[in-house]
């Protein structure tokens, strides 16, 4: 199934529809008009969608009170219509297992605090939902994403200075969650996936303005970070992705930001082959 995905509004619209093409040509299929859902309510807002790997199912989550608990619903791309399940006061997004027999997701505390990740099965009662990971510092917030190679399940944790990742296979999405670096209080660190490794945008051991690492993906525990791009003081790197030959980074020096595209192994310029 080769599709292409996007988003677009419809003229005088308030709200986005989603929708997917065929990659070799071929009709536009509306996926969620978010006019649509929207339509009668005073208050209306869309949360994050994702789609399942085979294409048969979108996830996506709206808040039609104005209270920022979403609630979590499942679509059928083949009827258009959604599945019995609804899944309240979530923090609006989710992200598939690789079999795409259910999701893990985020759910709020009174306190509109995001403290607990629960697997759902479809089809299952959201009131039996297994609990995954729970973060019991009400300091921090967190949050579950999917890499794009859908190998891995990240759970993000974090404060304003302060950073944490636990990991899950995508397709043990019911085994405990592996620690990479625990929490110390400044130590920032970001994870990007890159094929065999992962690579770890950080500011440990006096990296003001952030160096990126890796770290085998197997293993990525702190002891085994390994130095790809130096720390360069007024060089300050904001983010890094991966792609199987490449690593591109985007970075600011002397006021100006850039793209610095590298070889994904050593981190030198490409070869001009």
């Amino acid at each position: 199934f080769r599709s292409a995905y996007g988003s677009s509004f419809k003229l005088g619209g308030e709200q986005p529809r989603y929708f997917r093409t065929p990659r070799d040509g071929g009709p536009e299929q509306i996926l969620l008009d978010g006019d649509a859902e929207a339509a009668g309510k005073p208050y209306f807002r869309l949360g994050a969608i994702d789609h399942s790997s085979d294409h048969a199912r979108l996830l996506w989550a709206y808040d039609d009170k104005g209270s920022e608990f979403y609630t979590l619903c499942v679509r059928d791309l083949a009827t258009g219509g959604d599945l019995a399940e609804r899944i309240g006061e979530t923090g609006g997004s989710g992200v598939w297992a690789a079999g795409n027999e259910g999701f893990l997701y985020t759910r709020l505390d009174p306190s509109h605090r995001p403290s607990k990740i629960f697997f759902h099965a479809l089809g299952g009662d959201p009131a039996d939902d297994r609990l995954i990971y729970e973060e019991s510092d009400p300091g921090f917030f967190m949050n579950a994403g999917g890499t794009r190679d859908n190998r891995w399940i990240m759970i993000s944790i974090s404060d304003h200075e302060t950073s944490e990742y636990r990991l899950l296979r995508s397709d043990a999405p019911l085994d405990e969650p592996k620690l990479v670096a625990a929490r110390e209080t400044g130590l920032q660190y970001d994870l990007e996936e890159g094929g065999d490794i992962f690579f770890i945008l950080t500011n440990a051991d006096g990296a003001k303005d952030f160096k990126i690492m890796t770290a085998p993906v197997e293993d990525p525990v702190r002891a085994n970070w390994r130095e790809l791009v130096p720390h360069e003081p007024g060089r300050l790197i904001l983010s890094v992705i991966g792609f199987k030959n490449h690593m591109v980074r985007l970075e600011r020096k002397d006021g100006l930001p850039r793209i610095v595209v590298r070889d994904r192994a050593s981190g030198a310029p490409p070869s001009a082959d």
